[in-house]
């Protein structure tokens, strides 16, 4: 295989690149570092249009699908609201733990939900606070949204519990016994898969009873990445550095034996689907990145790229034509997505 070649735009930064997330009318990108500093890049004329110091440490950056809007949090336990547009900060909270660690929108772009230690903290598009939740039984470990905006799911050792937008009370509670790495709600909303300490996947079928939840194992470590198309028929999970996929097309795939791709000589760190396509690419700790391609019951592996230093994080642009790459060393690139064969 060629590998692939087509630089729109570079930058190095002083730190980790936690995230790397494209403005809803994909004219920006936007980045943070662990350092704290949150930069929007015009990659179009290769420029820095703005940045600012965010956190003393920042541990998660997200910004919305839909409006000009970022949100973060850092080991100071504040999470913060920024408006893109004016480079303002909209709203600054305490958290009611020592730590602000994750952060997701959701897909309607209306509100914000934060992991903050053992408590999640939802917030709405205009910095507004709803609520914090009661303690779980550990720390949340993950966070998804359901497809449609109105719920969401935490992940902690002792289960999933879904929330609601209204109340800190969860909706239902789906107690399992286990340290969860990952989480991701499928978007037809028919599952939810956690990824494990110990080498499974355990899903809750939605909606759920107890006794429906099931497992697929045989992984060779921890399972941290799970990624779907945007129709709901493949998962993709890491295994070292192969990537395991999973059949679904609206049911279950107990029973059948997923594809393996070999593609990587180093551990996955990212897999990454187009946002409405159905290529994907796929990135390892040596800075190697791949491209595929869904054809039939195959995948076509059709190009390659690597970067200097292990690669922390991907993000496709809105109209799917421009990957935005991030390392560990600090440095961005954009490229061009390679043409199909």
């Amino acid at each position: 295989m060629t590998p692939y070649n087509s630089e729109l735009f570079t930058s190095l930064l002083d730190d980790y690149i936690l995230n790397v997330c494209w403005s809803g009318d994909g004219k920006h990108l936007i980045s943070g570092d662990s350092a704290g500093m949150v930069q929007v890049f015009d990659v179009f004329n290769r420029e820095v249009v703005h940045e600012w110091q965010a956190h003393d440490a920042m541990l998660c950056l997200a910004v919305s699908p839909q409006q000009s809007l970022v949100v973060s949090g850092g080991q100071d336990g504040r999470f913060k609201l920024w408006n893109l547009d004016t480079f303002s900060l909209l709203a600054d909270h305490q958290a009611n733990s020592a730590w602000v660690e994750c952060a997701v929108w959701s897909p309607n772009g209306n509100y914000a939900v934060l992991g903050t230690g053992p408590r999640v903290a939802l917030i709405d598009s205009n910095g507004k606070l709803i609520y914090q939740s009661e303690k779980h039984e550990s720390t949340v470990s993950s966070i998804c949204w359901h497809p449609n905006g109105l719920s969401f799911a935490t992940a902690c050792f002792g289960g999933v519990r879904i929330f609601g937008l209204t109340a800190s009370e969860p909706l239902q509670n789906m107690p399992w016994k286990n340290s969860m790495l990952s989480m991701s709600w499928s978007p037809d909303g028919k599952f939810i898969g956690c990824g494990t300490q110990d080498s499974r996947i355990h899903f809750f079928p939605q909606p759920y009873e107890f006794g429906q939840d099931f497992e697929m194992s045989g992984y060779q470590g921890k399972v941290k990445i799970l990624e779907w198309d945007a129709r709901a028929e493949f998962l993709l999970t890491n295994c070292w550095s192969d990537i395991v996929v999973w059949r679904f097309a609206g049911q279950s795939p107990a029973g059948q034996i997923p594809w393996t791709i070999d593609e990587h000589e180093e551990k996955i760190t990212a897999i990454r689907y187009q946002n409405q396509g159905s290529c994907f690419a796929s990135a390892d700790e040596g800075g190697g990145l791949r491209f595929f391609h869904a054809q039939a019951e195959d995948l076509l592996c059709y190009g390659a790229y690597r970067m200097r230093s292990c690669i922390s994080c991907l993000a496709w642009s809105p109209d799917d034509l421009h990957l935005a790459i991030g390392t560990t060393d600090g440095e961005i690139v954009v490229i061009r997505a390679p043409e199909l064969p």
